[in-house]
């Protein structure tokens, strides 16, 4: 095995590196924990992505693990390597959100609560959706975002729970989510009170609510802003059609609710957990008016 580099550390957790196997010439991601006391988590998203795997196949849009070794030091699992790197960086190789489109931006929003929605329809929420847990999978020219990184993530389904002899407190659920950077921008409310969801719905809007920062946050072209009061202002100054504008304001307003009975309780009932087909339509009327408008003008002139 041959060892490129050190991707990132995962505060007291461990460290994540890139490696190439000599003989496959492939490359693996390896996150390892240094840390034994650390080590149930450890097993714990390995179990996760074990129950992903059983109830929902092999997925394009979720990470699979490739390989693990809980049994001994280093402790590590080993993921598919993702060209692209985490939407952040994605993007800034591309100069940023602002050279990318509107619609390649919505897109992706859309494919991520599409496997979001397919996680929670597994019993799982990833209680961490964020760019830096979003990868991006290259191919034909597209780029297809991967969930990844359910390192702190919680099981809804309780006969699951019990059958993957799982179990965790609500210190532990603290303690992991603490070491982690930058994701109190993408938290839900309740969330940053330490409250813990008692209903599945309600552990399930946690995801919603990040989805609806995320969308928020690729409309507008900045992954660094937090969402404010001030948001619908943004969404029209980034939107120019009316129609559109609307319909993101829609969804975000459903995700970001802090009156959790007005907030939608799954990813699929997002127009964006139920695909890019709700936005394209709209896409197309808007092209289709440009064009008329563009026409008119040069009939005009």
């Amino acid at each position: 095995m041959d060892v490129r580099e050190k991707v990132r550390s995962e505060g007291g957790f461990g460290e994540v590196w890139l490696a190439r196997h000599e003989t496959l010439d492939e490359i693996g991601v390896f996150k390892f924990c240094f840390d034994p006391e650390r080590l149930r988590a450890f097993k714990r998203e390995a179990a996760f992505f074990k129950l992903l795997k059983a109830r929902l196949g092999k997925r394009d849009d979720i990470a699979a693990v490739r390989d693990l070794d809980a049994s001994s030091a280093p402790f590590f699992l080993e993921y598919d390597y993702y060209s692209g790197g985490n939407l952040k960086r994605w993007s800034e190789n591309r100069g940023g959100l602002a050279n990318i489109s509107l619609k390649q931006r919505i897109d992706i929003v859309c494919k991520v609560a599409r496997a979001t929605g397919a996680a929670h329809s597994a019993g799982i929420v990833h209680r961490d959706v964020k760019p830096s847990n979003i990868l991006l999978r290259e191919s034909d020219g597209a780029a297809h975002p991967v969930l990844a990184d359910f390192g702190i993530a919680a099981i809804t389904d309780e006969d699951a729970l019990e059958n993957l002899d799982i179990t965790y407190s609500a210190d532990d659920l603290i303690n992991i989510a603490s070491s982690r950077t930058g994701t109190a921008m993408y938290a839900a409310p309740e969330t940053l009170k330490a409250k813990l969801a008692s209903e599945e719905a309600e552990k399930r809007q946690r995801d919603v609510y990040s989805l609806g920062v995320l969308l928020y946050q690729m409309v507008i072209g900045d992954l660094e802003e937090p969402i404010g009061e001030g948001w619908r202002t943004e969404i029209r100054r980034n939107i120019k059609s009316p129609d559109l504008a609307e319909m993101v304001e829609e969804d975000i307003e459903k995700a970001i609710s802090k009156d959790l009975s007005h907030r939608i309780s799954d990813a699929s009932g997002l127009a964006v957990g139920r695909g890019f087909g709700w936005f394209k339509m709209v896409f197309l009327v808007v092209a289709f008016r440009e064009e008329r408008i563009a026409v008119g003008e040069a009939v005009c002139d």
